[in-house]
């Protein structure tokens, strides 16, 4: 192989690297709060039902929980970070942005509020109970 080739090579191997998106990215604007990720698309009603239930959700816990909704059309990055299927996609994320648990499709507010306390958060300051 000629040098040419093996540095073409590597820079081949650089340029994705640059392309793909860091885990770090979605923690990014957290402040230190555990966040619910909506992954969605308009034209989904689904996802604009889910919007209402999240509307509600950080009405009554947004400060405890760091509540986001993301256009999978507009941010194809997060598309291809949480592997999204089918919206929306909900995705929990721990205080370092690191994924709890992913679930697809529209969830009551009961049943948000009961995913997290099965998560181990109390919603009223968004922190793990003592152990």
């Amino acid at each position: 192989m000629t040098m040419s080739k093996i540095l073409l090579f590597f820079a081949a191997i650089f340029a994705v690297c640059l392309l793909l998106p860091l885990p770090s990215d979605a923690a990014e604007g957290s402040a230190g709060r555990p966040a619910l990720l909506e992954l969605m698309t308009l034209s989904c009603p689904a996802c604009r039902e889910m919007g209402k239930v999240l509307a509600e959700f950080e009405a009554k816990h947004g400060g405890a929980i760091e509540v986001r909704i993301i256009d999978v059309r507009e941010d194809a990055n997060a598309a291809r970070l949480y592997q999204v299927r089918y919206v929306p996609t909900l995705v929990f994320l721990d205080e370092e942005g690191k994924v709890l648990e992913t679930k697809v499709g529209y969830i009551p507010l009961e049943a948000l509020e009961k995913e997290w306390y099965k998560l181990g958060y109390s919603l009223d300051r968004g922190e793990l109970p003592p152990r």
